[in-house]
């Protein structure tokens, strides 16, 4: 029988790690000891988060998941719960000093019990297209010109497609995220990870602007052209000048919608931040049901976010109530895993999954 220790040496890679579920084949045939789950359950729940025992329960109960051979999970238990607290464990390690280990096997946790609870949920959305990027693990996506561009995890990770062709593609350090610059044709290729960033016009030569953090958001407001760091600076790019700090440990995401900048910092569970770049005020916002917020877009007087640690897209209202919520969690192209990026085309809402690279489109609602 294969030991815990064992099953666990793999190389902590994103792109390898969260690839085996329950549901799967793959799962099913794993030669490993049986594990009571309920019995892991219970332990992991009345556990604190921050206690020493805690990676080793992880790894007991993400295994009895993975390798009982079970089709669906034991009714006695508040499982959705226990995936919550596995999320948050997951957000508090990526906060600085955070353990990466403990980190995903909570996440893988998290999944695991989401992939055996959606599969008695059935489709509650309109499925208007789905789409598989070859590519796969895509960070973001958007319409350009006549075709599109999307920025991936492959060596020439930055891409210009039109009719189904790739026309362009270079490496553009790390990118994660993508903005139109409104007042040109430009895209902003962007960063959590890499310093510096790229504006881009297909067809022209790329622009490396220099800096000595990453840049995760270039963004233009009443004429001035700004930029967002990774530490949560907010910067006058015309100027220079600094205008705002967020009180975060890291932006991992941050949008422009409508004259404010959504940000977000996944160490910090069920929370975003809002400024408002008229007043440059900053509010933190309660985000619950929403754990990790990966992405928003609106459509009219409604804001869709989508969670990493869920797969759900949620729709609040201008004041950020919570309203309602659609699609579930899976590895189909109908599903979502991961979700990374959200935009709004003609009140179509196109969602994409980072470790599937599926693409789904349903209705705003």
């Amino acid at each position: 029988m294969m030991k815990a220790e064992d099953f666990f040496s793999q190389s902590l890679n994103s792109k390898n790690f969260y690839a085996r579920l329950p549901t799967d084949d793959v799962a099913k045939n794993l030669d490993i000891f049986e594990v009571d789950i309920i019995a892991q359950a219970f332990k992991f729940a009345n556990t604190p988060n921050n206690s020493a025992e805690c990676e080793s329960i992880l790894e007991l109960l993400a295994i009895g998941l993975l390798s009982n051979n079970i089709s669906y999970l034991p009714i006695n238990f508040d499982w959705l719960e226990l995936a919550k607290k596995a999320s948050c464990i997951y957000a508090k390690e990526l906060s600085p000093g955070g353990d990466r280990s403990l980190r995903m096997k909570s996440a893988l946790v998290n999944y695991c019990i989401l992939d055996l609870l959606s599969l008695s949920l059935e489709e509650d959305s309109k499925i208007l297209e789905t789409r598989t990027f070859t590519q796969q693990f895509v960070w973001d996506w958007m319409p350009f010109l006549n075709g599109e561009v999307l920025v991936d995890s492959t060596s020439s990770n930055t891409k210009y497609i039109d009719n189904h062709t790739t026309v362009e593609a270079f490496s553009s350090l790390l990118p994660t995220q993508l903005d139109a610059v409104q007042s040109s044709q430009l895209i902003a290729i962007t960063s959590c990870y890499s310093d510096g960033m790229h504006l881009w016009l297909p067809g022209q030569t790329l622009k490396y602007i220099s800096w000595h953090q990453p840049i995760v958001l270039f963004f233009e407001h009443e004429s001035n052209k700004f930029i967002i760091t990774r530490d949560g600076d907010v910067i006058n790019y015309d100027k220079g000048v600094l205008v705002a700090s967020f009180p975060v440990n890291a932006i991992w995401r941050a949008r422009y919608l409508a004259g404010s900048i959504i940000a977000s910092d996944w160490s910090l569970a069920s929370v975003f931040f809002r400024l408002d770049m008229r007043t440059l005020g900053i509010d933190q916002i309660p985000s619950d049901p929403v754990i990790l917020l990966n992405d928003i877009c609106q459509v009219r007087d409604t804001y869709y976010l989508i969670d990493k640690m869920q797969g759900h897209v949620f729709s609040f209202d201008l004041n950020f109530n919570f309203m309602s919520k659609k699609m579930q969690f899976g590895k189909s192209p109908t599903r979502l895993y991961d979700p990374i990026s959200i935009r709004n085309i003609n009140d179509q809402l196109h969602v994409v999954s980072w470790l599937t690279g599926n693409m789904v489109v349903i209705p705003a609602f």
